[in-house]
């Protein structure tokens, strides 16, 4: 199979072969491709979205959209209220920590 990357990541996949962690261009793209398919399932081999199993995604995305269907959302100024406090909350635990 033939590809064609991008002049940018094909720098990067180059520099990661000049660094001496890989061998060879295959190999530093087979690494990434095997690490990203991990990453892409949980630990029973399921499908992963945002962190979450694709059946659970879905059911809460689901969950979401009949929640606005009965007109259950939240205003701009809630939403940019909610996201303050949990900034400030945030910064706080941060200090003390």
């Amino acid at each position: 199979m033939a590809i064609q990357l991008s002049p940018e990541l094909e720098a990067l996949v180059r520099e990661g072969v000049k660094l001496g962690s890989y061998a060879s261009v295959e190999e530093y793209l087979q690494h990434a491709i095997l690490r990203q398919q991990q990453e892409d399932l949980d630990t029973e081999g399921h499908e992963v979205l945002f962190g979450e199993s694709r059946e659970e995604f879905h059911r809460k995305l689901e969950e979401a959209l009949e929640q606005a269907e009965r007109g259950e959302t939240f205003t701009p100024e809630q939403v940019k209220e909610d996201l303050r406090l949990r900034k400030q909350a945030w910064l706080k635990a941060r200090q003390m920590a």
